[in-house]
């Protein structure tokens, strides 16, 4: 009998995982070790800083050619990606899926602590810091902290009105 596999080649790791060295390039600063070069190369970049990815439009400049190429497309307007029910348009497949949960009104992100839920990751993790008590917004006028940036940026607005005291 003759089974074919349904991936694409090294489409999927883990799939290939019995395959694979996952031990075959090392970093030499943290030992942190990686199956693929290309993986040992994002994390020393990534640890440097160093960003050799450059627009030759802005000079902005990207770890990864990845970051570049999808940057480009804010020069070129170019949204390839488009929501098949409304026609909006996005650049990163990332934002079209976000962007489905509008039409679907799911919300699959659970706070543990009062249960509340969010349609994006990114609101629970600003919605955390209610529970947390950390404040990591700061106002660099009088040092006041806050948990959300919108209440960092309506605090802000008491300094515009403070007039000089002589």
């Amino acid at each position: 009998m003759n089974v074919k596999c349904t991936f694409e080649p090294y489409a999927d790791d883990y799939h290939f995982q019995p395959y694979i060295d996952f031990e075959r390039y090392k970093c030499n600063a943290c030992r942190k070790t990686f199956a693929h070069e290309r993986d040992l190369t994002k994390h020393i970049l990534t640890s440097t800083g160093e960003k050799p990815h450059v627009c030759n439009i802005c000079s902005k400049s990207f770890t990864q050619r990845s970051g570049l190429r999808y940057h480009m497309h804010t020069h070129t307007g170019e949204r390839p990606h488009k929501c098949d029910i409304c026609g909006k348009s996005f650049i990163h497949t990332g934002a079209l899926k976000s962007h489905y949960l509008s039409h679907t009104g799911e919300k699959p992100y659970e706070c543990e602590v009062c249960s509340k839920s969010f349609a994006r990751k990114w609101e629970l993790n600003k919605h955390m810091f209610v529970h947390s008590g950390e404040d990591p917004y700061e106002c660099k006028v009088c040092c006041k902290s806050f948990s959300r940036k919108g209440d960092l940026k309506i605090h802000v607005h008491t300094h515009l009105n403070d007039s000089p005291q002589d």
